[in-house]
C-alpha cells in the first residue's frame, strides 16, 4: 500500500514505540481536557496544543482564525502525498454539573477511561494523532507530508474554522487526504447527512388579546405551518432510504413570538427547524421544499445567518449549514484506511456513517478533498454527561494512524 522498502519493515518498531509511550497518551489528553475550550474561546487550549507540537519538534502555527496546524515531513514533498489529520478545538457546554460523576474539566482517569467534556468530541483523538506522527518520524523518512489540524468553532455548524484553514492557511499546499478524528469507535466513517438550521417567520397584526378580532394572530399561522412541517417530516420518514445514510429528517425545535406579552396577540412568530438531508439534496432544494409547505400562511423559511468572531477577533458572517457527504467504499482512501485498521486491530472495521454532521462535509463536498473518519472516540458519548474516551482505544488508534501515514505518505 505505498510503502518504501525502508518503511515496509517498520510497523512493529512503530507499534513498540507507541506501546512505550502510553503514558503520553493519557497525560496529554488529561492536559487538553483540563483546559475548557467552548466555541469562540479556544485560545488557551490552542496555545497548549501549539506548545505540545513545538515541544515535539513539529513546525507549527496558529493561523489568523485561531486554527492550530502542525507539520511533519519534507519541505519538498512533491514525490509523496499530504495527509491531514483533522480535529476541532471546541466543545459544547458541560450542562448541569450534578449530572456528572466527575468534574467535567477534571480529566479524571478511572476504569480505563479518561473523563471530561470534549473527551469523545474530539480531544480523545488529539494525542493518538500526534503520537502517531512522532512514532513514524522516529523511524521513517516519509516521501510525503502529514499535517495535524485543529480547527475552531466546529460545534456552531458554521464550518468557518475548516473553511478558513482550506481557503486561506493551506490554499497553496492543500492536503490530498483528510482523516477526521470525530468519533467512530475504531471504525471507518465515510459520510453523513447534511444539516441546516432554518428559521420560519409568520407575520400578523398585534392587538389587545381581549379583542382578537382587531388583529391577525401570527401564532395561529405558525401553528398551521408547524403542522405542515409535521406532515413533511412523515413524508421524509416514508421516503426512499439511502443504504448508508438513511433518510432525510426534519424536526421543529423552538418557537418565539413577538412582542411576547401574554395579553397581546402576536404580530410575528419565528420557529426553528433542524433539517438533516442526504448529500444529493442541495441547500436550495431544502429551502424550496420547506417554503412550498409554509407559503399558504405567508411564511418564509431561510437558513439562519449569523455574525460572529473567533477567539482571535477575526469576524465573519456564517450560515448555520453543514453539507453532507459520502465517499465511495471503493475509494483508495477508504480501502487504505480499512487496511491500516485491520493490520492493527486484527479484524476488519465497519465502514459506517456518522449520525451527526462534521466539517468533513465541507472538505469533501465543497473542496473535493477525499475525507474519512477514524477515531478512538465513541459517538454515543459525545455531548453527554460523563463523556469519556477509552485508553485502550487511544492506543489502537495511534497505531492505526501511524499505519495510515506509512500507507498514504510513505
Amino acid at each position: 500500500m505505498g510503502f518504501t522498502s525502508e518503511c515496509a519493515q517498520l510497523p512493529s518498531k512503530i507499534s513498540d514505540f507507541i506501546d512505550s509511550n502510553l503514558r503520553y497518551l493519557v497525560d496529554a489528553t488529561v492536559r487538553f481536557i483540563r483546559v475548557p475550550s467552548p466555541s469562540g474561546s479556544e485560545g488557551k487550549v490552542a496555545e497548549v496544543l501549539l506548545g505540545e507540537l513545538e515541544r515535539l519538534g513539529f513546525k507549527s502555527i496558529i493561523d489568523e482564525a485561531g486554527n492550530v496546524v502542525g507539520e511533519m515531513g519534507k519541505s519538498d514533498y512533491v514525490e509523496g502525498k499530504t495527509l491531514a489529520f483533522n480535529v476541532h478545538l471546541d466543545h459544547v457546554p458541560p450542562g448541569r454539573k450534578e449530572c456528572w460523576k466527575y468534574d467535567p474539566f477534571g480529566g479524571v482517569v478511572e476504569n480505563g477511561r479518561i473523563y471530561g467534556r470534549g473527551a469523545a468530541d474530539t480531544k480523545g483523538s488529539w494525542a493518538p494523532m500526534i503520537l502517531a506522527m512522532e512514532a513514524v518520524r522516529e523511524f521513517c523518512d516519509i516521501k510525503g507530508r502529514v499535517l495535524f489540524t485543529g480547527v475552531v468553532m466546529e460545534e456552531l455548524t458554521y464550518c468557518f474554522g475548516m473553511k478558513y484553514l482550506l481557503e486561506k492557511t493551506l490554499r497553496k499546499s492543500m492536503p490530498d487526504y483528510i482523516v477526521s478524528g470525530e468519533a467512530t469507535s475504531l471504525n471507518v466513517a465515510v459520510g453523513h447527512r447534511g444539516r441546516a438550521e432554518l428559521e420560519v417567520v409568520t407575520k400578523g397584526r398585534a392587538c389587545h388579546a381581549s379583542a382578537p378580532w382587531r388583529g391577525d394572530n401570527a401564532l395561529y399561522k405558525a401553528a398551521r405551518a408547524i403542522i405542515a412541517m409535521e406532515g413533511l417530516s412523515r413524508d421524509l420518514m416514508d421516503g426512499v432510504e439511502d443504504p448508508l445514510l438513511g433518510r432525510s429528517t426534519l424536526s421543529v425545535t423552538d418557537i418565539k413570538c413577538s412582542p411576547g406579552a401574554r395579553n397581546v396577540v402576536p404580530d410575528e412568530c419565528r420557529f426553528y427547524v433542524d433539517y438533516r438531508f442526504l448529500p444529493r439534496e442541495c441547500l436550495d432544494d431544502v429551502l424550496k421544499r420547506i417554503n412550498e409547505k409554509v407559503k399558504a400562511e405567508g411564511a418564509t423559511a431561510n437558513v439562519i445567518e449569523v455574525e460572529d468572531k473567533t477567539y482571535t477577533g477575526l469576524k465573519f458572517v456564517g450560515k448555520k449549514y453543514m453539507p453532507g457527504f459520502e465517499i465511495s467504499s471503493d475509494h483508495h482512501l477508504v480501502k487504505t484506511s480499512v487496511a491500516a485498521a485491520e493490520s492493527v486491530l486484527k479484524f476488519k472495521p465497519k465502514v459506517q456513517r456518522w449520525d451527526f454532521a462534521t466539517d468533513g462535509g465541507y472538505s469533501m463536498s465543497v473542496r473535493g478533498i477525499p475525507t474519512v473518519g477514524f477515531s478512538p472516540c465513541e459517538e454515543e458519548l459525545a455531548h453527554a454527561p460523563n463523556e469519556s474516551v477509552r485508553i485502550d482505544y487511544m492506543e489502537k488508534a495511534a497505531k492505526v494512524y501511524a499505519m495510515m501515514i506509512l500507507m498514504l505518505c510513505g
